[in-house]
C-alpha cells in the first residue's frame, strides 16, 4: 500500500529527492550520486543548499533508454552465468630463488 501512495505522490511532483530515487531504483544513494556524476540524470540544486532534486522527466528518459524488452516470446534474456574455475597456479613455488 505504501508503494501505491508513493507512486501517486510522484505523479503530482515535478522532482524526486535523492532518497526517493534510491528507493525507486532499489539502489543506494551512493549509486544514485555516481549515476548523476556520469550524467544520467538532469538535476537541480537549490541555492545555498546541499540537497539535490532530480527532474522526473530525466528519470523517465533514463528508464526508457535502459529498459530492454524481448521481442520474442519465451526467450530468457537473463545473462548466462560465468563458469568460475580455480586457477592452475600453485600458491607455493617449487623454484629456488637466488639473490
Amino acid at each position: 500500500m505504501a508503494k501505491t501512495a508513493l507512486n501517486n505522490d510522484l505523479n503530482k511532483q515535478k522532482y524526486m529527492t535523492q532518497k526517493e530515487m534510491a528507493e525507486h531504483f532499489r539502489k543506494t544513494e551512493g549509486t544514485i550520486i555516481n549515476w548523476r556524476r556520469k550524467g544520467f540524470f538532469t538535476y537541480f540544486r537549490p541555492p545555498d543548499s546541499k540537497s539535490v532534486l532530480y527532474l522526473l522527466d530525466s528519470v523517465e528518459d533514463f528508464e526508457r533508454g535502459y529498459t530492454i524488452i524481448s521481442k520474442r516470446k519465451g526467450v530468457d534474456n537473463r545473462p548466462k552465468p560465468v563458469k568460475r574455475e580455480r586457477p592452475d597456479i600453485s600458491s607455493t613455488s617449487d623454484k629456488k630463488w637466488r639473490i
